[in-house]
C-alpha cells in the first residue's frame, strides 16, 4: 500500500469527487477558478518581466 497522505477526511474527499457525477455548477465553478489562476499567473509573470525590463533600461540610461 501507499503511504497515507493527509486525512482519512480529505482521503474520502477526493475520492468522492473523482466518483461522483460533475454538475454544470461543478464545471462553471472550476472554469471559473482555473481562468482566476491563469490570470493571476499572467499577470505576475508579467509585472515581473515589466521590473526587469525597466530595471535594465535605467541600467543603460544611467
Amino acid at each position: 500500500d501507499p503511504p497515507e497522505s493527509g486525512s482519512d477526511s480529505e482521503d474520502r474527499e477526493a475520492q468522492g469527487d473523482l466518483t461522483a457525477p460533475l454538475t454544470m455548477g461543478d464545471l462553471k465553478r472550476l472554469l471559473q477558478e482555473t481562468s482566476a489562476d491563469i490570470k493571476a499567473h499572467t499577470a505576475a509573470e508579467l509585472e515581473k518581466q515589466i521590473t526587469g525590463l525597466k530595471d535594465d533600461l535605467e541600467a543603460l540610461t544611467s
